[in-house]
């Protein structure tokens, strides 16, 4: 990702968090409004991600991978003092699309998370301990996960699926625009979504 691509999707999500009007978002900021910390704890997760990629970089000279380990430490703190203002854990190796709407805390990511998702809070999205270390799920984009849902696993995820709040996800599902409830979870056909 270049710097001009990374400034514009911060843009964005800027005013998908905190609106565009200016007199709101200071009054967001000096009340440490929930939904500053988020977007201020995804703000500084994709710097950090940023300048990580560009301390491993050998086409730069010595002095831009240092200035680039610095300014990665800077903002990996700042991901993880917003971050846990927030209630939100995102792992470093986390790949996650444009614009996720986080609306509440309680929440791990680790894994892939596609352009456009909603968290409603109180989810979880990673592997299965020890055990299934590296195998993370992978979720498509427009994915609306419900309060409570958890993703765990080496788990794929088709674009536009309804999680419920509270199912537990332990298979992948492939059917674009599925609704998954239950523990563990399974799809529901269009029939029963109408009861």
């Amino acid at each position: 990702m270049t710097k001009q691509e990374l400034t514009a999707l911060l843009a964005a999500e800027k005013r998908l968090y905190m609106g565009e009007n200016k007199r709101k978002r200071r009054q967001m900021k000096y009340a440490c409004h929930k939904r500053y910390c988020i977007w201020r704890a995804l703000r500084d997760f994709r710097l950090a991600q940023f300048y990580n990629e560009r301390r491993e970089d050998r086409s730069g000279g010595t002095g831009q991978r240092n200035a680039a380990r610095l300014l990665f430490r800077y903002y990996d703190r700042r991901r993880n003092r917003f971050g846990a203002a927030a209630g939100i854990e995102i792992g470093l190796g986390s790949r996650i699309g444009q614009c996720p709407d986080i609306w509440h805390g309680n929440i791990v990511i680790n894994g892939a998370l596609g352009d456009n998702c909603i968290l409603h809070g109180a989810n979880v999205i990673g592997n299965k301990g020890k055990s299934g270390h590296g195998q993370t799920p992978v979720i498509g984009n427009g994915v609306d996960i419900g309060a409570g849902a958890i993703l765990i696993g080496d788990i794929r995820i088709a674009d536009g699926c309804v999680i419920g709040a509270g199912a537990v996800v332990t298979r992948s599902c492939d059917v674009p625009g599925s609704v998954l409830v239950g523990v563990p979870a399974h799809r529901i056909d269009s029939e029963q979504k109408g009861r």
